[in-house]
């Protein structure tokens, strides 16, 4: 009506359109994997089915979070930019790192934690229930993950900056950023976002 275009480019496991999000954008660029998550809310899917036969495996073939990360989410939006530059447009993007469980930025990791703890051993931290004891060191190394995949969306997020200042887009346009909700690192005695 007003001559935008819209799009919405997400790498969030949950905000997909088949559940209804981003109902009247022109585009929606959603990840839509053979193997869908074992969220996907489908008991019989092919992925759950292969989830449960195989998990070790499983981890080795899919992303054990199966979502989008800020760099492979920026290669779409940067494609989407590059072909709409120069029409109006409304844009929106879901990034969904940080989260857990943490694996993004490694390479950043000595920066944020000195400890080193095995992948099962942060699994199982967040399968504790509330104020289950945990180590001091592991809560500290789980911070320490936490702040390197913060310190991974944060430098993406520059990218995409510098690629609307490239394009002549960053100073004619409203940038807007929110989250969805906090984390909890063990400040009350748990892991994760379902209470905070």
């Amino acid at each position: 009506e007003q001559g935008y275009i819209t799009a919405h480019i997400t790498g969030d496991v949950f905000t997909k359109s088949k559940y209804g999000f981003w109902q009247g954008f022109m585009t929606v660029k959603d990840r839509l994997d053979f193997f869908e998550y074992i969220h996907s809310y489908d008991k019989l899917s092919l992925k759950r089915m292969f989830h449960g036969v195989f998990p070790k495996l499983d981890k080795l073939i899919f992303r054990a979070d199966d979502e989008k990360s800020s760099e492979e989410l920026n290669r779409d939006v940067f494609r989407w930019l590059d072909k709409n530059k120069e029409q109006k447009f409304f844009l929106s993007i879901t990034y969904y790192d940080p989260h857990d469980p943490y694996t993004l930025g490694t390479e950043n990791k000595k920066r944020f934690t000195d400890k080193d703890f095995k992948f099962s051993e942060v699994e199982a931290a967040f399968a504790k229930k509330r104020n289950a004891p945990v180590s001091k060191d592991l809560a500290e190394y789980i911070k320490g993950l936490y702040d390197t995949e913060i310190f991974y969306w944060d430098s993406n997020l520059g990218k995409l900056f510098d690629k609307l200042d490239k394009l002549s887009l960053k100073d004619n346009t409203i940038i807007v950023i929110f989250a969805d909700h906090g984390t909890e690192l063990y400040e009350h005695g748990d892991f994760g976002n379902g209470l905070s």
